[in-house]
């Protein structure tokens, strides 16, 4: 007596190629940085795999050579041949534990931004994002009545002129993770979110 049969239909799918992987903004625009609670979109390209396909992805927060922690991660499906995962930035370390330049100049070392890359995978390939620079913003309240100009030294070590006013409070974006430091001329700078 012989059996006859005949097994399920098996997909078999040649190596498959992930990425690129982009950082996008709404309006699918690259995003040359991202600011802490900035909502935005990772974007990552999969030619020639079926729409319904699951593939992994997972966001890290790199602080600088040393310290990474991984900030989210989940599976989502493949759509017309790209994963898109929408996500609002941020930055799990606390800002002040970063090292300032002036913190590294003795042991020779450079400051490095902090960066966030996603990593995605899918049928066995997987892929990385180029690393996008982690920026954040600072508000300082004027206390007295003082106005004229100040020198703020960021994380980096590079100057910046600001103007202040008894009035207004001072916003500033687009600035490198890190504590800042602020002084007249006459005087060293204090560093602000000094560690404890």
């Amino acid at each position: 007596m012989a059996l006859k049969g005949r097994s399920d239909g098996l997909s078999i799918f040649q190596h498959q190629r992930v990425g690129p992987i982009e950082a996008m903004d709404d309006n699918d625009t690259a995003l040359p940085s991202v600011g802490i609670g900035q909502k935005m979109r990772w974007k990552a390209k999969m030619p020639g795999i079926p729409t319904g396909t699951p593939a992994k992805w997972t966001i890290n927060c790199h602080q600088d050579k040393a310290h990474m922690a991984m900030i989210a991660s989940g599976v989502s499906e493949v759509a017309n041949g790209e994963v898109i995962v929408d996500w609002e930035a941020s930055y799990p370390m606390d800002q002040a534990n970063k090292e300032h330049q002036t913190d590294l100049d003795k042991t020779s070392e450079t400051y490095q931004d902090a960066a966030f890359q996603a990593i995605f995978s899918c049928l066995g390939a997987s892929a990385r994002s180029e690393m996008v620079p982690v920026k954040t913003g600072i508000t300082i309240r004027v206390l007295s009545r003082s106005k004229g100009k100040r020198t703020l030294v960021l994380p980096e070590g590079r100057k910046k002129e600001v103007e202040f006013t008894p009035e207004n409070n001072l916003e500033l974006d687009e600035l490198p993770v890190g504590r800042s430091g602020l002084h007249s001329n006459e005087k060293e700078p204090e560093l602000m979110g000094e560690k404890e």
